[in-house]
C-alpha cells in the first residue's frame, strides 16, 4: 500500500489583545494608543492580522502592533473595543475572532480654558475671575480656590480644569492690575504771563 503524508497545520489562536499593554485602559480624547495582539503559535511566520473597532474593520492594518489616536463620539465618553483575526498564508488556516479584549474608554478633554473679569481695579480693592470651559469638570485657580469664580486683589492668576476623567487643561494668565487713587493736575507750561492760557491735564496714579 502507499504511504501518503497528511501535514496537520496549527489553526491560529488570538490569545490576547491589549492597549498600551493593559486590558482595559482610559485615556483622553485625542489620545495616542498602542493596540498589540498576542497569538498561538507565538512565531507563526508570515501572519497577517485583521483588526476591528468596536466590529468595524479598520483598513490599512495588518501587524500584530499599531498604534491610533482615539476620539469621543460627540464629545461624550466613548468606549472602543479592539479583535482580530490573524491568516497563515502558507498554510491558509485562519483563527476564529478574538475576544473583545483590549478595551479603551475615551473621556472628553478640554479645548477651551479662558478667564474673564475686570482687569484693572483701584489699589487694595478686590475683583471677581470667572472661569469657563467647553466641557464639565473642575475649576482650581493658581491661589487654590476651588470652583468657577475667585475673588482677588491685584496680581497674575491661572485656573485648571479636571474632567472626571482626568484629562485637564490650564488657561492662559490673566492680568489683574491695581492703581493708585491720588489725582495730580499739571499744567503745560506752568508759566504764563496775565491773559495768556495753559493746558491742565488730571491723572490718577497710574491713570491717563
Amino acid at each position: 500500500t502507499d504511504e501518503v503524508e497528511i501535514i496537520v497545520n496549527p489553526i491560529p489562536v488570538v490569545t490576547n489583545i491589549t492597549v498600551n499593554n493593559l486590558d482595559t485602559l482610559v485615556v483622553c480624547n485625542g489620545a495616542p494608543v498602542m493596540v498589540q495582539a498576542a497569538i498561538q503559535p507565538a512565531n507563526a511566520a508570515g501572519a497577517v492580522y485583521t483588526w476591528f473597532r468596536n466590529g468595524d474593520l479598520i483598513e490599512g492594518v495588518n501587524t500584530p502592533v499599531f498604534t491610533e489616536n482615539v476620539f469621543t463620539t460627540n464629545n461624550h465618553v466613548t468606549v472602543n473595543h479592539y479583535s482580530a483575526v490573524v491568516t497563515l498564508p502558507a498554510s491558509g488556516c485562519v483563527s476564529e475572532m478574538s475576544a473583545d479584549a483590549g478595551v479603551v474608554e475615551i473621556h472628553p478633554a478640554p479645548t477651551t480654558v479662558s478667564i474673564s473679569g475686570v482687569n484693572v481695579i483701584c489699589e487694595n480693592d478686590s475683583t471677581v475671575l470667572t472661569a469657563y470651559s467647553d466641557v464639565p469638570g473642575t475649576f482650581t485657580w493658581s491661589n487654590n480656590v476651588q470652583g468657577n469664580t475667585t475673588t482677588v486683589h491685584a496680581g497674575t492668576y491661572t485656573v485648571t480644569m479636571v474632567t472626571v476623567g482626568g484629562c485637564e487643561l490650564t488657561s492662559d494668565p490673566f492680568v489683574v492690575e491695581a492703581f493708585g487713587t491720588d489725582i495730580f493736575v499739571n499744567a503745560t507750561p506752568s508759566h504764563i504771563c496775565a491773559g495768556d492760557h495753559t493746558t491742565l491735564e488730571v491723572t490718577q496714579d497710574g491713570w491717563q
